[in-house]
């Protein structure tokens, strides 16, 4: 038996959505690039770029991805259903925030959390499975690498890009992507969720 395990939630668009699904996507894409995207002041150099560095807009509402967001319900709603809520303990969410990241060849995400952001997650637009750089998760509970009995479990999970496909995390939960060493950029949207 698993005590206490976190479970990550990831869906793939199926067919008859995923063409009207990265249409919008495209649009969302076209329309922040047009505005650029920029690095956040704080990280270092390598890290990837992001159209709102400040993670206060909300890139899905302002350029009216309905498809992607309705998706995304869905999704949440599997999620938490999969949790053990139920509309008396969830009965709706709000995207606080979404923003466009921008993974150029020989870039990454440094290894960071969302704070106190109820449930985060990711929507992948472009790239490659086999080079773009991994989504991937560390242990949130330290003590496991500090004991020999454990020794030999990770302490991290990689998840490869999946065009067209969201992954749902809690927002505490550490996170980063792999190294692109591809030759194509890696684009995804970023979002956390506030559950009511």
């Amino acid at each position: 038996m698993d005590l206490f395990p976190t479970r990550i939630y990831q869906h793939q668009t199926i067919f008859e959505e995923y063409k009207e699904i990265m249409t919008e996507a495209e649009y969302l894409l076209k329309k922040v690039s047009s505005k650029g995207f920029t690095k956040h002041p704080g990280w270092e150099q390598g890290t990837h770029s992001l159209s709102d560095p400040t993670f206060n807009e909300n890139a899905l509402k302002k350029y009216r991805c309905y498809k992607i967001m309705e998706k995304l319900n869905w999704c949440v709603q599997q999620y938490v259903q999969q949790l053990g809520h139920t509309p008396d303990t969830v009965s709706s969410f709000d995207i606080e925030s979404s923003w466009v990241t921008h993974t150029a060849p020989n870039e990454y995400a440094r290894l960071h959390h969302h704070g106190t952001s109820d449930m985060s997650g990711v929507f992948f637009i472009k790239g490659n499975a086999n080079n773009s750089g991994n989504l991937y998760f560390q242990n949130s509970n330290a003590v496991h690498s500090a004991t020999r009995l454990y020794s030999s479990m990770s302490e991290q999970h990689d998840i490869p890009v999946a065009v067209g496909s969201f992954v749902l995390f809690p927002g505490w939960l550490p996170h980063g992507t792999r190294i692109n060493t591809g030759d194509e950029d890696r684009v995804s949207v970023s979002f956390n969720i506030k559950l009511n």
